[in-house]
């Protein structure tokens, strides 16, 4: 998801070809962790995406570990990468899927409040 060329929908059928690949190759169990909006991202193009990939993954029995709890004051200078407390926030929402936090939780909006 770092070519922020392509279109919405393309990121979305990559995402799912991925993860098909994977399911056909025999992987038991599907996870996809939610896109991290940039500094200087589109937060509702992030939010759509993120929107599309949660429907991929509950429309074929995959997992989707939502990381709307990590914003853009999670990123380090560089606006792309994951600063000190974002990486614990991401840190401790894949934790919880792995320890069995598989609740559905749905995006309520497209946009951070932070």
């Amino acid at each position: 998801t770092n070519n922020n060329k392509d279109t919405e929908k393309e990121v979305i059928n990559k995402i799912h070809h991925l993860a098909t690949t994977f399911q056909q190759s025999g992987v038991a169990e599907i996870a996809i962790s939610g896109t991290i909006e940039r500094a200087n991202g589109d937060s509702e193009r992030t939010g759509r995406i993120n929107l599309g990939v949660a429907e991929v993954c509950r429309n074929n029995g995959w997992y989707y570990i939502d990381n709307n709890n990590i914003g853009p004051r999670y990123l380090g200078p560089d606006g792309v990468h994951l600063n000190r407390h974002g990486t614990i926030l991401l840190a401790k929402n894949l934790i919880a899927y792995l320890r069995g936090d598989r609740q559905a939780r749905t995006r309520t909006g497209t946009s951070y409040a932070d």
